[in-house]
């Protein structure tokens, strides 16, 4: 089983160094949005929720869909890259499994 933990970006530090030691972490998730409403004077503002996504231990078994959440994959193939280290020579893949930096708009117009 796979889980996901977060919480707030002061409290993660904590969090993230009690789970390495108990558990295993399988990677950490940076989820970045514009807060528009989240505006401070004195300090910067937090833009970000820190996601921790762990099991019990490093031999747990777990799957991993990863062909329910491929995205396009812009670099190599809008630039029309050929990946040299296959044989024969082919073009980069036109999907990718996301990186663990998350984007989302605020959906404000």
């Amino acid at each position: 089983m796979v889980v996901a933990l977060n919480t707030a970006t002061q409290h993660m530090a904590y969090l993230d160094v009690y789970v390495s030691v108990n558990y295993n972490v399988l990677c950490r998730i940076v989820w970045a949005y514009d807060s528009s409403g989240v505006q401070s004077k004195k300090i910067y503002g937090s833009l970000y929720e820190p996601i921790l996504m762990i099991n019990k231990n490093a031999k747990s078994k777990y799957t991993f869909n990863h062909e329910d959440i491929l995205v396009e994959a812009k670099t190599g193939l809008k630039r029309k890259l050929i990946d040299y280290r296959k044989n024969p020579p082919q073009l980069y893949k036109t999907e990718k499994v996301p990186g663990n930096v998350w984007n989302f708009g605020s959906g404000l117009k």
